[in-house]
């Protein structure tokens, strides 16, 4: 038997759990099991796609500054939040638009594409006392399922 230790640059390493202020507590992720980007992020905020009953949803949580203190903001959702709700199945995927800040896309199982945009407004009071959320609707949405009641004729070989 060998007394020779293979060196590993890993062998002594050890993670830290992350402190309670780096990240965000009460969130419920989709129980979905597809290949996909649960959570997405622009610059101002996060897209979470979330466990709700009657069809699809994303929630959208605004992020908080690093450079000042976001008025309201707590580590831990508040357990109403303001959710995207036009998909009638579940959320597949998210993502925001490289060039504004406040308008996300998201994709359904319902085959379904939406376009929505946010409203700064709408986390006025983020986190206070008698906060109310109030849900987000589509700017546009584009049907992306097949029809499957009409024939597709194939040229015969």
């Amino acid at each position: 038997m060998s007394r020779f230790v293979r060196a590993s640059k890993y062998r002594h390493v050890f993670g830290q759990p992350a402190k309670k202020e780096h990240g965000l507590e009460n969130v419920k992720v989709t129980g979905s099991a597809w290949d996909t980007n649960v959570v997405a992020a622009s610059g101002e905020y996060l897209s979470i796609n979330w466990n709700a009953s009657g069809g699809g949803a994303f929630a959208i949580v605004p992020l908080p500054s690093p450079f000042n203190a976001t008025p309201g903001f707590t580590y831990k959702l508040p357990d109403s939040l303001p959710l995207a709700r036009s998909h009638t199945a579940p959320v597949l995927d998210t993502d925001w638009s490289p060039h504004n800040d406040r308008v996300v896309a998201s994709g359904g199982e319902d085959g379904k594409v939406m376009i929505w945009k946010v409203d700064p407004n709408t986390f006025d009071g983020w986190g206070l006392e008698g906060w109310a959320p109030t849900d987000f609707d589509p700017v546009a949405r584009l049907d992306a399922s097949v029809d499957t009641t009409v024939p597709i004729n194939h040229p015969s070989s």
